[in-house]
């Protein structure tokens, strides 16, 4: 996975610059893991899939970091 922009996306709902990502677990298939995703720290949402990478390549992507 190759990730060339870093910006943070701003929220879908209430348009303002809060969004964090929030990686609960690696496992795909686990209850945790539908709860990964991207909340917004203003309104509330979340978690949401911004972008176009699945969370299962965020996943795969976040072990790589960790790994290293």
């Amino acid at each position: 996975m190759e990730l060339h922009d870093f910006d943070i996306p701003p929220c879908p709902d209430c348009g303002k610059e809060k969004m964090y990502h929030l990686c609960v677990s690696h496992v795909p298939g686990t209850a945790s893991f539908r709860k990964n995703g991207w909340y917004c720290k203003s309104c509330g949402i979340g978690p949401k899939q911004l972008g176009s990478a699945s969370e299962a390549e965020a996943a795969r992507f976040a072990l790589v970091l960790l790994n290293k």
